[in-house]
């Protein structure tokens, strides 16, 4: 379980689906970047 246990605490999911459009990627983009610049880890 050494394996489960580090992927669940260590990663985290984008979903993603065929239907995004480059401005909605862009957008999931910005999100994510502002999210590490904020975060306190």
């Amino acid at each position: 379980m050494a394996n489960t246990d580090k992927i669940m605490y260590d990663t985290f999911l984008v979903g993603v689906y065929p239907g995004l459009n480059d401005e909605m990627i862009d957008y999931m983009a910005a999100q994510i970047i502002d999210a590490v610049e904020h975060s306190k880890l």
